[in-house]
């Protein structure tokens, strides 16, 4: 299977959720992972709006709600929602500067003066004119102005904010989740980046869109984790377009794209292949020009980056009372030079590297570096610390519950300084690195409330200097055990809501979504897809998602933890 179609059924079921109701769906209480065929990016049914223009002799609130209602109609660059504006106004409303998501509460209208209107809703989430989404903790109340002014004896906005505001419903029937692709520092991987577009779109199609944004570099919160292989200031040609036309899209790019060297223009064409194909139905390759000029590229054999990679053993990673290896019909393999150090060592948790020649584990002694062809060593002696974690570079991550104070380490014990921009005041229940190595996943509690956070990880050489400014995954939760990388743009975390147990999915970036209950459950561990994912419940019993999507079944009993496999 290639790497780009590891997360289809994830995607199926993810995809599912842009057809809901606004909130965190359910697919169902009765059972789990209710599986379905296969669902592409791009494949939505897009759902056109036309909206009402403005009624003769209408008052200012009725101007301003056909307005607002008038936002889902993006035709011909939102042309109906530009007749509720004055002419000035009009020609200067940037539609497409942020989209206001409202929860379930009714907007209110009052007045601010005898020509201007206050318009209060409590907003649910936010996108910003990249594409960014994020959800609000609360449904927060934001007041938007609107002045008014009379033109030929009707009433129209003369100062409209910008953007446009949607209710959730609405926002799901005319947006849609977007992958955009950069790669890590060392261009082994393709790191997704999620944003959200309209289906329809006046000011553009929706390859160009995406070519845009992918120009534009990372959101925020990636950059210094991420590279693009563009060259600096690098546009779309004043044409402005990407036409698709039997599977190629044209992508006609400004002069500075002529400073790339032949080895960026296949990082390049990689980087568009993987957005477009991820988002826009049948296109499979990129044709590059320059100012309409053709652009030669030589492929040098140096492979391509890998995009969702996964653990390369499809077995369960676990140990029991007397063994730890991977797990098969009742059988445990174990881990040649690896396993009896673990056991020998009491460790309590256990990450192996991907070619399985070191690990990590935690120990009675701290956090644990285990080699196979050496013997083991302590790199982290604090007391009261998480399970650690291994990343593809070699790295020993580990925490202290406590404080949530983070450390890193090589295999040979040496510490590398970390600065961290986390809040102050929480403590650690769970951490894990994305396989690409980009990306930390910390699972807190905040004085009894359970948040998940996701950090992008800054890199010198490879070694680790530092977390950029981390942004939060919403939990509906009261309490959580654990999170982990389902693959590479999706985390799930076992959690307890209303007294059951549960596990919900998070698109980092995008929208959440409930896989089911699986019983009592003390740890979930994710392998790179949906199929891969594992639960252990108290009883010492494995549970994976049933292939009919119906629930989940038992696997290996008598399993004391699980472990993770990079």
């Amino acid at each position: 299977m290639r790497a780009a179609d590891r997360p289809r059924r994830l995607a199926a079921l993810l995809a599912l959720v842009a057809l809901l109701a606004t909130g965190c769906a359910a697919i169902p209480d009765s059972g789990p992972v209710e599986n379905g065929p296969p669902i592409e990016a791009g494949d939505q049914t897009e759902q056109q709006f036309i909206p009402n223009g403005p009624v003769a002799g209408a008052d200012q609130e009725a101007i301003l709600r056909g307005f607002v209602a008038a936002a889902t109609g993006s035709q011909d660059d939102y042309a109906t929602a530009r007749e509720f504006l004055t002419e000035d106004a009009a020609g200067d409303w940037d539609p497409r500067a942020s989209v206001l998501i409202l929860d379930t509460a009714s907007p209110t209208v009052s007045r601010v003066d005898e020509a201007a209107l206050q318009y209060t809703v409590r907003v649910a989430s936010e996108v910003d004119a990249t594409g960014v989404y994020t959800e609000s903790e609360t449904a927060e109340a934001t007041s938007l102005y609107y002045r008014f002014t009379q033109v030929d004896g009707e009433w129209r906005i003369a100062e409209p904010p910008s953007g446009i505001v949607l209710d959730g419903s609405s926002f799901q029937s005319l947006f849609a989740a977007r992958t955009l692709y950069f790669f890590d520092p060392g261009y082994d991987y393709l790191v997704p980046d999620v944003r959200w577009f309209p289906l329809r779109d006046g000011g553009g199609s929706g390859s160009t869109r995406i070519v845009s944004a992918l120009l534009a570099g990372p959101a925020a919160w990636l950059r210094g984790a991420v590279l693009s292989a563009f060259p600096e200031g690098t546009s779309l040609s004043p044409v402005g377009a990407v036409p698709v036309s039997d599977g190629v899209a044209a992508v006609d790019l400004s002069t500075e794209a002529l400073a790339a060297s032949s080895g960026q223009l296949l990082r390049m064409r990689q980087q568009l292949v993987a957005s477009l194909s991820q988002s826009t139905p049948g296109v499979t390759q990129v044709a590059i020009t320059v100012d309409q000029q053709p652009v030669t590229i030589t492929d040098d054999g140096d492979g391509s980056a890998v995009r969702a990679p996964s653990a390369a053993d499809t077995r369960s990673l676990v140990r029991t009372a007397d063994e730890l290896g991977f797990s098969s019909s009742g059988e445990i393999t174990g881990l040649q030079g690896l396993s009896a150090q673990a056991i020998e060592l009491g460790a309590t948790s256990f990450t192996l590297g991907r070619t399985q020649a070191a690990a990590a584990a935690l120990t009675p002694g701290g956090a644990a570096v285990l080699r196979r062809d050496a013997a083991s060593s302590l790199v982290d002696v604090r007391a009261g610390q998480i399970a650690p974690d291994l990343d593809p570079a070699g790295y020993v991550w580990s925490g202290v519950a406590n404080d949530a104070q983070l450390a890193v380490h090589d295999q040979q014990g040496a510490g590398y300084p970390l600065a961290s921009a986390l809040p102050a005041g929480l403590r650690l229940t769970d951490l894990e690195v994305s396989r690409d190595g980009t990306r930390l996943a910390l699972l807190v509690d905040d004085a009894g409330e359970p948040r998940l956070l996701v950090a992008a990880i800054l890199r010198d050489d490879g070694a680790p200097t530092g977390l950029g400014a981390p942004i939060e995954v919403q939990l509906d939760a009261q309490a959580a055990a654990g999170a982990t990388w389902i693959d590479d743009a999706n985390l799930a975390v076992l959690a307890e809501r209303d007294g059951e147990t549960l596990v919900t999915s998070h698109q980092v970036g995008g929208r959440s979504v409930d896989l089911g209950r699986p019983g009592d459950g003390v740890q979930i561990m994710g392998a790179g897809d949906l199929d891969r994912l594992r639960v252990l419940d108290a009883d010492g019993t494995v549970l994976q998602p049933r292939s009919s999507g119906t629930g989940w079944r038992s696997g290996t009993t008598g399993v004391v933890f699980l472990g993770r496999q990079l």
